[in-house]
């Protein structure tokens, strides 16, 4: 039987990680913002003048979202992005430091410090890469 390998390269990795971790926050977020007020997908799409099925597309992962759809995404749910890109800290007890290392937080518009709340909706994702 023939095995085939795919070959991908490290940044083309971490660029793939660091797209499903932003969309994966997105998905939070609207999860959250459907259970706390019912927020529907049409609701969306209408505050962002498209069709819901590109709403649905780009949730499922079947279409490419832009910085700027990001954006619009945490305005039409009422969030406030949060983004940095720390340097890595390999102090910090693992074997490998990060090649690349991005924190992305999609908190509720009223409340900018999710640390500072236990029960804050908010949607934390890392990602790191490692060369």
């Amino acid at each position: 039987m023939t095995s085939f390998q795919i070959g991908i390269k490290p940044n083309r990795r971490a660029a793939g990680r660091f797209i499903s971790n932003v969309r994966r926050a997105i998905q939070n977020a609207f999860l959250e913002e459907k259970e706390l007020h019912g927020t529907t997908q049409s609701d969306i799409a209408t505050k962002l003048g498209v069709h819901r099925s590109v709403i649905s597309r780009e949730l499922r992962g079947y279409r490419d979202i832009s910085l700027g759809r990001v954006a619009e995404y945490a305005w039409a749910l009422n969030r406030e992005i949060v983004f940095a890109i720390p340097s890595p800290n390999p102090s910090d007890g693992r074997n490998h430091s990060p090649s690349f290392g991005t924190n992305i937080i999609i908190n509720p518009r009223n409340d900018a410090k999710p640390w500072q709340s236990s029960n804050t909706a908010s949607a934390y994702v890392s990602t790191y890469s490692v060369s």
